[in-house]
């Protein structure tokens, strides 16, 4: 996958397109940010350890960020140090527009 992703949301609610992670780089490093640019919105960032390549996204067991709030309402950033397979943004609510932006580090 190419890095960074940079995906702007200003319609729509529910659970998003997920992102694909390289899971298998070592040391894993991955940051996720919404950024909240007008009105209003609430959302969560979902991460999965299932492979969406072998089930739908549907079957997966999404978990919640713990980092951010069950349905944040202002700009967020999270990261994770163990590997994950996917992330996705759930939105509940918008009003405005919000962007999604993935990054994944690389080994050195």
């Amino acid at each position: 996958m190419g890095m960074p992703i940079n995906i702007v949301h200003s319609s729509g609610s529910g659970p998003q397109t997920p992102i694909a992670l390289d899971w298998t780089l070592l040391p894993f490093s991955a940051s996720v940010a919404v950024v909240l640019f007008s009105g209003t919105a609430s959302y969560s960032i979902e991460r999965t350890f299932d492979d969406l390549d072998a089930i739908t996204a549907g079957s997966a067991r999404w978990l919640t960020d713990p980092t951010l709030s069950q349905w944040q309402t202002a700009t967020g950033v999270t990261s994770y140090s163990t590997p994950i397979q996917f992330v996705r943004l759930n939105l509940n609510a918008l009003s405005g527009v919000v962007e999604l932006k993935v990054v994944q580090g690389l080994p050195a």
